[in-house]
């Protein structure tokens, strides 16, 4: 077992050259920075001129899966609207990850553009759009409308934004991201049973949420947790 913490952090981004920048810039002393890039151009297909959704999807899942993501950044143009497909913007990538699991709305994320202005005014005109629209499905544009104000979203400048991803991982360091990320290294279906009633009988995927929303079965299940290793350690080492 390695000495180093793994701190993961998802990142949509279509030029190569900046993902180079980021893997020599994004290091944190004692911890191990993985990042796990995603280029949505990758699933465009020039010829047909499609986007193959699905295989997107599912590469999104293979890169989290056994993965406590600690921060989703992403360029804020990614994909440029063609004849046949719709473009996609940084705030496309956001629903994206809402679509797959809400748990990702507990997640910081960090949206950065050469243009923050722009980016501001599209995501605004995109709720109008949702709220005048007669044909808009009333749950989606209620979802959109929580996604804006209640995600945690930054938006910063392309360049700095370097720092600002260093900077957002220090502070997603915790000790329940800690227990996070070594808990989803295992089966989610798995049962526990620690001898404590108030635990045992429930799924490792139950307080993998309790943690992410911060409540405080999710705090308990740390300290019981702690307090067995704890007692099984030192009575190990008597």
């Amino acid at each position: 077992m390695g000495d180093k913490l793994k701190l993961n952090v998802l990142v949509f981004e279509d030029d190569a050259e900046q993902r180079e920048i980021l893997i020599s810039k994004i290091k944190i002393t004692g911890f191990d920075t993985n990042i796990l890039f995603i280029d949505p151009v990758d699933y465009y297909d020039a010829q047909n001129d499609s986007f193959d959704n699905g295989r997107f999807l599912e590469t999104i899942n293979e890169k989290i899966k056994g993965n406590y993501v600690h921060l989703i950044a992403s360029d804020w143009n990614l994909f440029d609207k063609t004849e046949k497909c719709t473009a996609i913007k940084g705030i496309d990538i956001i629903e994206t990850m809402l679509s797959i699991n809400l748990k990702f709305s507990k997640v910081q994320y960090l949206l950065y553009s050469s243009n923050v202005d722009e980016a501001s005014k599209i995501i605004l005109e995109r709720i109008k759009e949702n709220i005048d629209s007669r044909e808009s499905d009333e749950i989606a544009t209620i979802n959109l409308l929580k996604l804006i104000f209640t995600a945690r979203i930054k938006f910063i400048k392309r360049g700095p934004h370097f720092n600002e991803i260093i900077q957002l991982l220090k502070d997603e360091k915790s000790i329940s991201s800690v227990v996070l990320n070594s808990l989803e290294n295992f089966d989610e279906t798995m049962v526990v049973n620690t001898g404590n009633g108030n635990l045992d009988g429930r799924k490792i995927s139950h307080f993998l949420e309790l943690i992410q929303k911060n409540e405080i079965g999710g705090l308990k299940f740390i300290k019981e947790f702690t307090e067995l290793a704890i007692a099984n350690y030192t009575e190990l080492n008597a």
